[in-house]
This record gives structure tokens, C-alpha cells and sequence, in this order.
């Protein structure tokens, strides 16, 4: 049987995403998160998808991971992981090869940083300079909205 928890290994974000949504609606959640945790997942898991294709996964700690699963999905919901993870398949793609990682000469084909860019630019965080900080209030919502998503479960 299918769990919330189970669905997150698999590649079906749609599906992913209306469990969550309704899991928060019957858990009575507040709008306001409720209603930034569908964006959060679509922005982790438009980049994860492709890597995962690659069979390229790995932690924010640039160290190789065989599966994504919601342990895996949940580290990656921190705001400065999400800002790593954008810098460094940034880098790779102008690069041509994975790089900040331990993979060492593999294949590599660049991913669409699109839908991860626009959540960025939506939380004012820099996609040009990798130095430049962002507001101490969006690194608090985002652990609101990761808190969220774990008590969907």
C-alpha cells in the first residue's frame, strides 16, 4: 500500500503533490503554508527528476545518495541546501559535468533550472551571485513549510 512517505521515492510529482495538498486540507493546515509546500516540491523535484534519470543523486553535502526518498527530499528543503543545490547544477551546467560532488567523470546532461530559478527569484534570493545572503525571514518560513510537509505525514 502506497503511504505519503512511500510516494515520495517515486516520480510522479502530480500525484505527490494533490496527496500532500490533501493531507494538509484534512489535517486543517494553515493556508499560508499549506500553499508554499506544492511550490516547494515541484522546485526540489524538477531538478531531483532529471538527476535521479542520470542516476546522479546526491546530498547537499555533495555525497552520492542511491535513492530519494523523503529523508532525502526533507534536507533538501532547508533554504541553503536549495541554494546549493541551484549553484552547484548552475555550475554543472555551465561546466558540462557534475560538479561540487563526488562524482568524478561521469556523464552529465545539463537540467532545466527553470521552475527551481522562478522559486528563488519568488523568496528574493540571489540566482547570480552565489554570495549574496537573503532575509533571515525567508530561511524561518522555509523551515515553517518543511515542517509542514513532514507533519502531513
Amino acid at each position: 500500500m502506497k503511504t505519503l512517505k512511500t510516494m515520495f521515492e517515486e516520480d510522479d510529482v502530480k500525484q505527490l503533490t494533490q496527496a500532500v495538498e490533501l493531507s494538509l486540507h484534512n489535517k486543517n493546515e494553515s493556508p499560508f503554508f499549506a500553499e508554499k509546500a506544492t511550490p516547494l516540491l515541484q522546485a526540489i523535484y524538477s531538478v531531483i527528476l532529471p538527476l535521479k534519470a542520470q542516476d546522479l543523486l546526491f546530498n547537499p553535502e555533495g555525497k552520492r545518495i542511491e535513492k530519494f526518498d523523503f529523508d532525502a527530499f526533507m534536507r533538501w528543503t532547508d533554504l541553503v541546501s536549495l541554494k546549493l543545490l541551484y549553484f552547484t547544477i548552475k555550475e554543472s551546467n555551465e561546466k558540462g559535468q557534475l560538479c561540487r560532488t563526488e562524482y568524478n567523470d561521469v556523464s552529465y546532461t545539463p537540467v532545466d533550472l527553470s521552475v527551481l530559478t522562478e522559486y528563488m527569484k519568488r523568496y528574493n534570493i540571489h540566482t547570480e551571485y552565489e554570495e549574496e545572503d537573503f532575509a533571515i525571514a525567508h530561511y524561518n518560513m522555509h523551515i515553517g513549510i518543511a515542517s509542514v510537509i513532514k507533519d502531513a505525514l
